[in-house]
């Protein structure tokens, strides 16, 4: 597990804290999934494994051009590597774990939404929380989960925003949901139609 579940008492329980793994986790094989942008953290926290002797599987999700492909292709030494785009990207991963046994270890890095998508997914296919690497990029854009039409609106940087389904605007809380990778909000002038703050910048 490379987040702690119970943050210090200053913080929203539900939000995860991410610790940096100091080494790669024990593994006979690595799934990896990355956002074009993330590819390089995966390549550096891989970087003691020996790729000849433990097999690494990088599939990129990117809904781009290939040039982006081609941008990150270098880097890949003795890695096997395959785009993969947003519709595939649950049969792809479903496909890859299918055909492993015990022992292989899942790494995702990117965006914090992208991360639990691959999180969920992969623990649908029977992993457990210890076999799954996270590894988060520098942005700091949100997913956020609407509780008044249940719609998730991305990317959302600042608070408050127009939720992207009803139009409500919605206060961004820092509680968590891990299934849906995205964060709660709440409409914030319910009380007082019209009534809203400046906005603020998530960090």
């Amino acid at each position: 597990m490379q987040y702690n579940v119970f943050p210090s008492d200053n913080t929203i329980k539900s939000r995860p804290v991410y610790v940096a793994p100091e080494c790669p986790a024990t593994a006979n094989r690595y799934i990896c999934l990355a956002e074009p942008s993330a590819v390089g953290l995966i390549m550096a926290h891989l970087a003691p494994v020996n790729k000849h002797l433990t097999p690494v599987h990088l599939i990129v999700f990117s809904d781009k051009t290939s040039a982006d492909q081609d941008a990150i292709t270098p880097e890949l030494d003795d890695v096997l590597y395959q785009p993969c785009g947003r519709d595939s990207l649950p049969a792809m991963l479903a496909a890859q774990l299918n055909e492993l046994t015990l022992g292989c270890h899942v790494i995702a890095a990117g965006s914090e939404a992208f991360m639990w998508d691959v999180h969920t997914l992969a623990m649908a296919q029977g992993l457990l929380d210890a076999e799954i690497t996270l590894l988060p990029s520098e942005d700091k854009y949100r997913r956020v989960f609407c509780a008044h039409c249940r719609f998730l609106s991305e990317p959302v940087r600042v608070s408050p925003t127009q939720c992207q389904g009803c139009g409500l605007t919605l206060e961004v809380r820092d509680h968590f949901s891990r299934r849906l990778g995205a964060y709660r909000g709440v409409c914030i002038d319910a009380e007082v139609p019209g009534e809203v703050p400046s906005e603020e910048v998530l960090d």
